[in-house]
């Protein structure tokens, strides 16, 4: 079809070799235990300060599991809100304020599935 073998031969290496990289990101490396990513997540200078540190939702869940995350940042007496791609973890107990509330009629879901939007 492309005129030469030597195309194709090209392409599959190329789709193999994507595969492998694409397995390899979801493994996790030995030495990373959900235990030791979550104790150096909290033990961090900016978590010891009462600070605030943020991890995207999908390595919480590929590491940790969202489940276990939550519970141990309960735990520990801290917050997290989730954002986007991102939970927030504010290492502290203190309020959070929003600094200006939305007006009542934004749409907290403003991202609506093909099927939605055919409607």
């Amino acid at each position: 079809m492309w005129g030469s073998n030597g195309i194709w031969t090209a392409a599959i290496n190329l789709l193999f070799t994507l595969m492998g990289q694409a397995m390899r990101m979801a493994q996790l490396p030995e030495h990373l235990t959900p235990e030791r990513w979550l104790a150096q997540l909290l033990s961090s200078g900016e978590a010891r300060k009462g600070g605030v540190v943020k991890r995207q939702i999908r390595d919480v869940e590929r590491i940790v599991g969202r489940e276990a995350f939550v519970d141990e940042i309960e735990r520990r007496g801290f917050q997290v809100l989730e954002n986007g791609r991102h939970f927030i973890v504010f290492c502290n107990d203190a309020p959070i304020r929003r600094v200006r509330p939305q007006p009542a009629t934004v749409d907290v879901c403003p991202v609506r599935s093909a099927f939605e939007r055919a409607f």
